[in-house]
């Protein structure tokens, strides 16, 4: 006979269930002898060994505790998650940018070290300026993409800074930025970035999570 709490396997004889303590629905059998034993005049004979034996293995196991969920990392926590299409879509567009910034980087900074001096001091200044902020939003885009991969918080924090900042690219990067914040202030995806473990959500941050889930 199968818990009806927990699902474990028992013996029919079994008045409790031996993992976790519920009680257990009588089998057809216990229940026919049942009927047949009110029916009968009561007898002043003293129990047997065998009714005695089942009623020690009825009680309640107080002796075995209930089995506790175990522990898991937040990183296993949140991977339980899965991960919406949309941002699957801007993870990637974060390591194609991440390339895309280091190539810059390496292009601008290759043109200073090997100008044999034929460039203005000015030129130099503003190709090395240059180089480092595509070295600086290469490093800041592979951190984004990675977070957003991993559904973790940071990569939702840095998804949000670089669209307030390509907010100033009129009128591509403006349009983009504003469909990007649009999504990434949705309640379903604050609660997919919190790291919280999925039993600890309340009734409505589930039907927030499940509002943006595949």
């Amino acid at each position: 006979m199968r818990c009806p709490q927990c699902g474990k396997r028992n013996s029919d004889q079994l008045s409790f269930c031996a993992s976790c303590g519920n009680p257990l629905p009588l089998a057809p059998e216990a229940q026919s002898l049942g009927a047949s034993t009110a029916n009968n005049e009561p007898t002043d004979s003293p129990p047997d060994a065998a009714t005695e034996m089942q009623a020690d293995m009825s009680a309640p196991p107080a002796w075995r505790p209930a089995a506790r969920p175990t522990s898991s990392s937040s990183s296993d926590r949140s991977l339980a998650f899965s991960r919406p299409g949309t941002v699957t879509l801007l993870a990637i567009l974060q390591f194609f940018g991440a390339a895309m910034a280091l190539f810059g980087a390496i292009a601008f900074i290759g043109t200073l070290l090997f100008s044999n001096d034929d460039l203005a001091a000015d030129t130099e200044v503003a190709l090395a300026i240059i180089g480092g902020i595509c070295g600086v939003v290469s490093l800041l885009a592979l951190a984004c993409g990675i977070g957003l991969w991993r559904l973790k918080s940071y990569g939702r924090r840095l998804q949000l800074v670089l669209c307030w900042i390509l907010l100033v690219v009129v009128p591509i990067g403006t349009i983009i930025s504003i469909a990007i914040l649009v999504y990434m202030y949705k309640p379903g995806v604050i609660v997919l970035f919190s790291e919280k473990p999925r039993d600890e959500l309340t009734e409505k941050e589930a039907e927030q999570l499940a509002a943006i889930s595949p």
